[in-house]
């Protein structure tokens, strides 16, 4: 379902930091967005009247992009990301998008990853791989995490 109120707004913005792990404070900036700007369209599926999973596209004329989507922990693999995959392709179709484009990393041998599960069976293709990039002021120290998503330090540039 569509997010149309500043309530819906700020409980989806909500669901799509805390499902990522991404720092509280960027909250405001994705719930900015969606409230604002016209090309983003945030999504959310719901058990009850509880946002549980959150996902956004962004549409500029012919493309769109999946730029984001999670899952509360105690909600995953139950269908809802692929549901809002289905649902942001339709509504990117109906806008005109001539072209639809998602990202998803490859995972490491012996694991998983669901979102690039879940892209492949709504018909998604891989076209390339490519390095994510992170910035990291130079005062900061590196981070430390093992797995598919780790990052080392190069100067001021890192690759994930």
């Amino acid at each position: 379902m569509e997010v149309r109120n500043a309530a819906e707004v700020a409980e989806w913005a909500r669901v799509l930091v805390r499902g990522t792990g991404m720092p509280a404070e960027v909250e405001q900036l994705f719930a900015a967005a969606a409230a604002t700007a016209p090309e983003f369209l945030p999504v959310a599926a719901r058990e009850e009247d509880r946002v549980v999973a959150a996902a956004l596209s962004f549409r500029d004329g012919p493309v769109a992009s999946l730029c984001g989507a999670a899952t509360l922990p105690t909600h995953r693999g139950r269908g809802a990301q692929s549901a809002l995959v289905r649902l942001r392709v339709q509504e990117a179709v109906a806008a005109g998008a001539a072209w639809i484009c998602a990202e998803a990393y490859r995972a490491a041998p012996g694991t998983r990853n669901p979102s690039l599960h879940y892209l492949l069976r709504a018909g998604f293709v891989p076209l390339y791989e490519r390095p994510s990039w992170v910035w990291l002021p130079r005062w900061s120290p590196p981070p430390v995490q093992e797995g598919p998503r780790s990052t080392r330090r190069v100067g001021e540039w890192s690759s994930c």
